[in-house]
């Protein structure tokens, strides 16, 4: 498993951010070309250079070797190279991306201040109880870690929205991290990270050996690395 961060500048030269669109599939600048927010078309185009990174690290592909599917809920998936699994995620200003030999999925949010009479929403009966128990302070930690964790679920198994989140129930038992549900995708593993003091991040696989610790590089550094399987 490999975790890979980019913590993306509020200023940055658009046209440099260009240059790297040739790296990238037709469809992926379809979909950029829609985007009226700089903000957006900055994530996902980083997004996807990290993701073709990692994955020509991980397997020695060229850049050019590398195809993306999708299944029908919309989940990407490398074609023709099914022994390698990837998932991005991307929060403000930090992208992320997961990449392993078991499906993953992965998901960073970040922490700012928001409405926590959502979580009735989102959470079973079981975690709401324990949520409402929390002070102020533990209630905020608390509502991320379940969000993120059942994020990086629907993410692995690849179903996405169509599983409710109030169908999943997230089981925490000192550092065990399990969940209760009745999909067929149960046999997962879990483990939560804190990137900063900003930001939240979970990651469901099926491998259940995690990496201790998130790399962050600077998006020049990504450059560099990347440009090298070019």
């Amino acid at each position: 498993m490999q975790v890979y961060a980019v913590k993306v500048k509020e200023k940055m030269n658009m046209d440099d951010l260009y240059k790297l669109k040739p790296y990238i599939s037709k469809d992926k600048l379809e979909k950029i070309k829609k985007y009226s927010r700089t903000h957006d078309i900055k994530m996902t185009l980083i997004a996807d250079i990290l993701a073709r990174y990692l994955i020509c690290k991980t397997t020695n592909l060229n850049n050019t070797d590398i195809y993306f599917n999708k299944n029908k809920f919309g989940k990407p998936m490398i074609r023709k190279y099914n022994k390698i699994y990837f998932n991005i995620s991307h929060s403000f200003n930090m992208v992320i991306c997961a990449v392993d030999s078991a499906l993953i999925g992965i998901d960073i949010e970040y922490t700012n201040k928001i409405d926590l009479s959502s979580a009735e929403i989102f959470m079973t009966q079981e975690e709401f109880l324990k949520f409402m128990k929390k002070n102020e302070n533990e209630k905020s930690n608390y509502f991320y870690t379940i969000w993120t964790l059942k994020e990086s679920y629907v993410k692995a198994c690849g179903e996405g929205l169509v599983i409710p989140f109030s169908s999943l129930n997230i089981k925490m038992s000192s550092d065990i991290l399990s969940i209760e549900t009745n999909n067929d995708f149960n046999d997962c593993y879990f483990k939560v990270y804190n990137l900063g003091n900003s930001y939240k991040v979970s990651i469901c696989s099926k491998n259940r050996f995690f990496v201790k610790n998130i790399n962050v590089i600077n998006f020049d550094e990504l450059i560099v690395e990347f440009l090298k399987y070019c």
